[in-house]
């Protein structure tokens, strides 16, 4: 049994080679997900994909949601 990541030279961890057509499409996709640095390029085109006023909802409602969470009290 080989282990699930193995390491390279300068240290970072790489997932195993994926052994079926499933797998290898899940890897694939993530591959095509996420850039050198760990960047998820979806959430970019997502953005990219909006007009300026529907990301400035969508951050105004973010704002919103943790002003929220913030004065909500623990439960005792």
């Amino acid at each position: 049994m080989q282990p699930a990541e193995a390491r390279r030279e300068d240290g970072v961890l790489e997932p195993e080679k994926p052994e079926d057509s499933v797998d290898a499409e899940l890897d694939a996709r993530f591959r095509a997900a996420y850039d050198a640095n760990g960047v998820d390029r979806s959430l970019i085109r997502w953005t990219l994909a909006q007009t300026p006023t529907e990301r400035v909802r969508a951050v105004e409602e973010t704002l919103n949601a943790l002003a929220t969470v913030r004065h909500i009290e623990p439960p005792r």
